[in-house]
């Protein structure tokens, strides 16, 4: 299940460690439209034959690269940077999305299920 979903009116919210979901500010919610939006080109440009469920997974795979459960910024902007997207996102304005999805007290890292419906 994912931790980050859309709501029927289109917004993403946070759900699972809180007791009521979050939902993105609109400066967020656009850094993860513009995130989906690389990764989807990506899909399709390399992967349009694949299951999306497939290619999810390759992607978790690749970002997830200490295969500890945590995606890292470092580890999301190496990923962004090895499919020609480097530009979708700085380190900073992922570091703000991270901050209103992750649930720890530094936003340097989210659970892997939180990005799903992004990829």
């Amino acid at each position: 299940m994912s931790l980050v979903q859309r709501t029927t009116t289109g917004r993403r919210i946070m759900k699972g460690l809180s007791a009521s979901p979050r939902t993105l500010s609109s400066i967020s919610e656009s850094y993860a439209d513009k995130l989906h939006n690389a990764f989807e080109t990506y899909r399709q440009e390399n992967y349009s034959r694949a299951l999306q469920s497939r290619f999810q997974k390759e992607m978790k795979d690749a970002i997830d690269s200490d295969h500890d459960g945590l995606f890292t910024v470092e580890e999301i902007l190496k990923v962004l940077n090895n499919i020609g997207a480097r530009d979708c996102l700085s380190s900073e304005q992922l570091r703000q999305m991270f901050g209103e999805i992750s649930p720890f007290k530094e936003a340097e890292r989210i659970p892997v299920a939180t990005l799903n419906n992004m990829l």
